[in-house]
């Protein structure tokens, strides 16, 4: 018997093509935060979080949420962000044959480094991006030495 590596899209085009795309919406569902219960509307948006030398940095993927809706905390160590997002206003006359859309509230919390300079916290919201700038303290930042040759 011979098999190929030809994936079975190619082989059977418009057979598997919807079955990929549900599996894939099934598992987005079962790992991005949505809860699972039925009529459940909350959801966790994608989030980065990084490290530069002087910054940690935050961006949360927020596409279509007014930066009015969203709010940033800080509270015992940890950085929390949610806000909502309602359903679209005008649906009358519309049948949906696909909603992908998240609605309803959201919610992170990211634990927080000891070494944030909590009082210097900035928050720019841009093209559908939240990007959260925590400075570290000038404790933590990394300091040089000099290595003296003799």
């Amino acid at each position: 018997m011979v098999r190929t590596l030809v994936p079975l899209t190619a082989r059977f085009p418009g057979k598997f093509g919807n079955l990929h795309d549900e599996m894939e919406n099934l598992l987005d569902f079962a790992f991005r935060g949505e809860s699972g219960r039925p009529g459940s509307t909350s959801w966790a948006p994608s989030t980065n979080v990084s490290e530069t030398e002087t910054n940690y940095e935050i961006s949360v993927e927020l596409p279509g949420i007014a930066p009015d809706d969203v709010t940033v905390e800080v509270h015992d160590g940890q950085l929390s962000i949610s806000g909502s997002v309602e359903h679209e206003a005008k649906t009358e006359g519309k049948v949906f044959h696909r909603t992908e859309r998240r609605t309803g509230t959201f919610r992170r919390v990211i634990s927080v480094p000891d070494e944030v300079d909590a009082e210097n916290i900035d928050a720019d919201f841009e093209h559908g991006v939240l990007t959260v700038l925590l400075p570290k303290a000038e404790k933590a930042k990394p300091k040089r030495i000099d290595v003296k040759i003799k």
